[in-house]
């Protein structure tokens, strides 16, 4: 006797090794994608480099020895400047944030003036929606900000109220991406204020 499937066109033997092959296909070619998603990553954050080593080449365009003389001169006569009472009130200044911790006001602050350093946003001139900088949900013990990039890529800056360590965390939500790329400490990218 046969069955309705051994008297179609493929046996029950051919249709479960047809299968098997599809099964080994997909499991390749979802291979192959994770393998993809890991060059993107990598050529993003290449890119994004790329877009940070170009801006310091463009802010480098004065001469590198103008630029010392600059600084050197520009710290000297600061020095020369400073009097105690300045002094004393920078440390409260820094006494304070250490005490009170870091406020979201200040850690939007820095995450901006970070990204703004690091960052080329050239490209956001003629469209600033592109890139932007803003606050998200955080926890209670850290704030988060989000930068996103002109290519789409998120940077998550996670920042502890208390201290004002920073975790930065890349992502690109498109391939479900994420690398921790390291610490910064945000107090570093305050204004100081006098």
């Amino acid at each position: 006797t046969t069955t309705a499937f051994e008297s179609g066109d493929k046996s029950v033997d051919e249709l479960a090794r047809d299968t098997a092959n599809l099964k080994s296909a997909l499991a390749t070619q979802k291979q192959a994608l994770a393998t993809l998603k890991q060059e993107l990553s990598k050529a993003t954050a290449e890119y994004e480099k790329a877009g940070r080593q170009h801006k310091a080449l463009v802010d480098d365009s004065v001469s590198p020895a103008a630029n010392r003389i600059l600084v050197i001169c520009g710290a000297v006569s600061l020095a020369s400047c400073t009097s105690k009472k300045e002094n004393a009130a920078e440390q409260s200044n820094v006494d304070l944030q250490q005490s009170v911790g870091i406020t979201a006001e200040m850690a939007y602050e820095g995450v901006n003036n970070y990204c703004h350093s690091e960052y080329d946003w050239s490209v956001a001139k003629e469209n600033p929606s592109i890139m932007y900088v803003k606050m998200e949900e955080g926890t209670d013990t850290e704030f988060k900000v989000v930068f996103r990039s002109y290519t789409g890529a998120l940077v998550n800056f996670y920042v502890e109220k208390s201290s004002g360590k920073t975790r930065i965390v890349e992502s690109v939500p498109s391939l479900g991406v994420e690398d921790e790329v390291g610490t910064i400490n945000i107090s570093d990218y305050l204004e100081k204020k006098k």
